[in-house]
């Protein structure tokens, strides 16, 4: 789904099965990019075996509704088989978290080939996290850094963790601990704070936990420095930090999105618009608002998102942008950060 600053619908699909995080394209109005995910449950020639998966990244145009597929793989599982996000790193080279194989990949698009892997295996005991073989790690977050370091989010490990391209896990940067539940509770999209917007720190949908939180490098360790929640709030799934210092809060259950301000108070709530007839507002392929109407479709909650909204709480002060930001990327360890801007109608 897609809105327009005043909020308006601009775009709606639900053609795949799932859908994971969403990017915008450097460079463009009205392009994403975002991981996807269709299982399969009857046998034919892409699933000799059912259940199976297709994993794809695929790139929008939200104005046209054009879609391009930029990658895809058939998985031979179902559960805890996809690929749950992913980064763009040039024209020609993502980075993938790939849940299914536990790895962190580098991938040339133009290739096909594989450029550079990580193992969580390298790194963790499958003894720790969730069940080995099943859903180990729920690797569920790839993130790009200016510096050319790569952050990722082991969800059933309840850690996130950061990546040097020639020497792997860097230990002593490592945010929480396996079953440490006050730190992380099976955590969704970290968001990393560099220093010239305040940090280094990172916001966390702590999902588990109900909560959104922030922790701040200092002295080279990890201290909670703000955290969000409210009566409603029904495990989060992703946080972003808004160059203004507000924070984009996605609230899964409870069928939202919503701004939450650096003190207790929040505003700008989106409850989501769903269809309840054939002829809602939404087609299964994306199709902008104002064209041809689509399919029924439903969120689980739904109702959870008409419940009396209690009094926001909010602990600490979360980092602000500084004025000595650049906007320039940098390169370490082999790999460049595309300049990108966020774009969205909500400061």
């Amino acid at each position: 789904m897609a809105w327009h600053p005043n909020g308006s619908r601009l775009y709606y699909e639900d053609e795949h099965t799932k859908y994971f995080d969403v990017d915008p394209v450097a460079g463009t109005a009205a392009t994403v990019e975002y991981t996807a995910t269709d299982t399969i449950h009857t046998e034919g020639p892409d699933c000799r075996a059912p259940p199976c998966a297709r994993n794809l990244v695929e790139r929008t145009n939200l104005t046209t509704g054009e879609t391009t597929v930029i990658r895809s793989r058939y998985d031979d599982t179902e559960t805890a088989a996809e690929w749950h996000d992913h980064v763009r790193v040039s024209e020609s080279e993502i980075l993938v978290a790939d849940m299914n194989a536990d790895e962190v990949l580098l991938v040339n698009t133009t290739t096909g080939l594989t450029e550079w892997r990580w193992d969580a295996q390298n790194a963790f005991p499958v003894t720790g996290g969730g069940p080995y073989p099943g859903d180990w790690t729920h690797l569920n977050d790839v993130e790009l850094l200016d510096d050319g370091r790569i952050m990722v989010s082991l969800r059933n490990q309840d850690q996130v963790v950061f990546l040097e391209r020639e020497t792997g896990i860097q230990s002593n940067w490592t945010l929480g601990a396996d079953d440490q539940h006050d730190i992380l509770h099976e955590q969704h999209n970290p968001d990393f704070i560099p220093e010239a917007r305040g940090g280094p720190a990172v916001v966390v949908a702590d999902s588990e936990n109900g909560r959104v939180v922030e922790y701040q490098r200092a002295n080279g360790s990890w201290e909670q420095s703000w955290t969000w929640t409210d009566g409603q709030l029904q495990w989060p799934r992703d946080a972003d930090r808004l160059p203004s210092g507000n924070t984009l809060v996605t609230d899964t259950h409870g069928d939202r999105v919503l701004r939450s301000r650096p003190t207790a108070a929040s505003s700008g709530r989106s409850p989501l618009p769903i269809p309840t007839t054939p002829s809602g507002w939404g087609p299964a392929r994306g199709v902008p608002a104002g064209r041809a109407p689509g399919r029924r479709t439903s969120l689980r909650g739904l109702a959870a998102s008409r419940r009396a909204i209690r009094t926001p709480r909010a602990t600490g002060t979360p980092s602000s942008p500084s004025r000595s930001s650049s906007g320039r990327s940098s390169r370490r360890g082999g790999l460049t950060r595309p300049t990108t801007s966020r774009r969205c109608g909500w400061a």
